[in-house]
């Protein structure tokens, strides 16, 4: 599903638009109202992605809720909880103001 997804991602990041998961639900012919929650997985493997390019974690800032809330993600997973939920706001911040390239997003080539 990453190589489904991840097109429209780097799409969306490119143009500096903030997506929901939904969209990206939508963008792969899935049904966001359903299976927006399938896109989370995804959003964190491209996270981590950013994280071994040593890049700003993209999904932090580029990805959001429908409904405007919180993604609990990271109070969630123990290891996220305790190493990137106290430095959430310096890493948000970072995918924001970060400009990103299309070759950072690119499987197996270095930025």
């Amino acid at each position: 599903m990453t190589a489904e997804v991840l097109p429209h991602f780097v799409e969306a990041v490119l143009a500096g638009h903030q997506r929901t998961y939904g969209y990206y639900a939508q963008k792969i012919g899935r049904d966001p109202a359903t299976e927006s929650i399938a896109i989370g997985p995804v959003m964190h493997l491209i996270g981590a992605i950013c994280v071994f390019r040593r890049i700003p974690i993209a999904p932090l800032y580029y990805v959001t809720r429908a409904d405007g809330e919180p993604r609990n993600i990271f109070a969630a997973d123990p290891l996220e909880s305790r190493y990137v939920l106290p430095h959430f706001d310096t890493l948000y911040i970072a995918a924001r103001e970060y400009k990103y390239g299309s070759v950072e997003f690119q499987v197996g080539c270095r930025a």
